[in-house]
Order: C-alpha cells, then structure tokens, then sequence
C-alpha cells in the first residue's frame, strides 16, 4: 500500500473515530439534560393498599394515542358516573387514593392511573403537561367505554403536576361535567421563573431553551387559559395554607383568571397534597362531593 493510501486510510480511521465521539456525546448530552430538567424521574413503585374499601379496584390499561401503555386502577361505578384522578409529578395512581375512596363511598367510578414515564407506565419521558394530555385523554376514552358509566357523566380531579393537562383537556371536552385542580400552577413559564427563587429569569430562560430542545411545547402548557375555557361547567380549585408561598400565589391567580361557577378552598393545616389528612380534611371532603354531586347528577334528569 503506497503512503498516500495509508495517509488516507488514517485520516478515514480518524474521521470515523471522531464521528463516533460527536454522536455518543450528543446522545450522552441529550440524556443528562433530560434527566438535569427532571424529565426522566425516578419511579416510585406501585404498592397495592390493604385498605378493604379500596378493594373494588382493578387492574386495568389502555393506550395514548402516541402507542404508551398506561396502567392503572378502576373501580367500578354504582351511580352511572365516573371520575378520572391525575397525579403529581414524580409519583403514581397511589397518590390520589384517599380521595378515590371518597368518591367510591359516594357511589362514583374512579379511574387512578400512572402517567408515562412514571409508576407502571411505558415511556421513558416526561413533559410537565405538553404530552400528558393524552395520557388523560386516553383515561377519558377508557372510563367513558365502561359498561357501569354515562358518558356524559364524567368528572375529572389534577393535582398539581397533572392539574395542567386535566385543565387543558377539560377545557375542549365536553363530556366532563366537573373540574377540580389542585396546588398547581398558571403555566409552564411561571413554574419554571416561581421555582427559581433569587436567580429569577436567569435560570428559567435556558431551562425552557432546554425543555424546548427536547420538543415539548412549553407555551401550551397554560392552565390559567385552559380554566378560562371550563364555564359553565363548576370549577373546584384546592390548595393548603401550608403550601409553599408561590403555590398559593398561582392558585389565587388561576381563580382569578377561571370564569363562574368556580370555588377557591384553602384547606387549613395542608401541605402540598395533604388535604385528606389535614385539620379540614371534613371541608374537603365536602366541597369534592358537592362539586361533582350537582352537575353529575343533573345530567341524568331529560334534556
């Protein structure tokens, strides 16, 4: 072989090495920044509860309409009427299990389900709302198809994390009836500057870069124009005065920005998400079954 084929052979080696490298940091970079802007949580596993009153719960799951495989929980409704129940971020269906069992006592259908890349759920990925509202979507379909429930006789409950796809897809469904959010915020963009304390927008800007680079819409990812859109359907927002201050803030303004019916409850002595166990656990009990008690009940009266 002459010196200029081996010349030339080395420089290919040395491009193809090279290329390598590029292409493994690249998928390297883009799975450290994902997992840097908490998109690929750790799983919390699912444990089953001993409670006996949870014990209608079975087994289920369906598909998004981007091919996931969610996985969940359903108990069977005795009223003709059912209730989708969103959880947090980095958790599963478990989260929303005591107000599932309220709902049960009441006669409801409760669907608990596990959101992609969390609980038992396929997909790796999570988007802070953009893809989630198909996993709801697809939670919809699922309740609405049981022989035991009218599909015009759905209600739908999201605490936080989940509270801005339940918002997002209430707003164009027609088939829920009822709409509770929980310590949320008013979009993607507040979050992000709200979480952020002292460095403000000097974190949250390349953080939404980020998030934009991964391909999730982070404009659409808007609870306070989604709960504009819910009249006249009831609004039911929840929040804790232990909550962390911009929580509180951002519930204020989501009511503020929500059109009539709508009800803003402080739960007194409620941390994030610990409104059945708080001082005004009775409170909210109360105000959750009101909620869906009218409209859900009004739907079976003739049109």
């Amino acid at each position: 072989m002459s010196r200029r084929r081996r010349l030339a052979l080395r420089m290919l080696i040395s491009l193809l090495v090279v290329g390598c490298l590029l292409v493994g940091s690249w998928f390297t970079f883009r799975v450290r920044r994902e997992q840097l802007m908490g998109m690929r949580p750790r799983r919390v596993p699912v444990v089953r509860p001993a409670d006996s009153e949870l014990a209608p719960l079975r087994d289920v799951e369906f598909r998004s309409a981007d091919g996931l495989l969610l996985r969940g929980w359903y108990a069977p409704s005795k009223n003709g009427a059912a209730i989708v129940l969103a959880h947090g971020y980095a958790a599963n269906r478990t989260q929303l299990l005591p107000e599932a069992r309220v709902l049960m006592r009441a006669g409801y259908g409760a669907l608990v389900f596990d959101f992609r890349a969390q609980g038992e759920s396929e997909g790796d990925r999570l988007s802070f709302g953009d893809w989630e509202r198909r996993d709801v979507r697809a939670a919809l379909d699922f309740v609405a198809a049981q022989r035991d429930v009218d599909a015009a006789r759905l209600g739908i409950l999201g605490f936080s994390a989940g509270s801005a796809p339940v918002a997002m897809v209430a707003a164009d469904d027609p088939r829920i009836r009822a709409v509770v959010i929980e310590g949320t915020y008013t979009s993607m963009k507040d979050a992000l500057h709200d979480q952020s304390g002292r460095l403000g927008w000097l974190w949250s800007t390349p953080a939404l870069l980020l998030l934009r680079a991964s391909g999730i819409d982070v404009n659409a990812v808007r609870t306070d124009t989604a709960v504009a859109r819910l009249s006249p359907r009831p609004l039911l927002l929840v929040h804790g005065d232990q909550e962390p201050d911009y929580v509180q803030a951002s519930m204020r303004k989501l009511y503020a920005a929500a059109s009539q019916p709508k009800r803003l409850l402080v739960v007194r002595g409620a941390g994030h998400g610990k409104y059945m166990k708080a001082q005004d656990a009775a409170a909210y009990e109360h105000e959750l079954l009101s909620l869906f008690d009218g409209p859900l009940r009004d739907a079976m009266l003739p049109q």
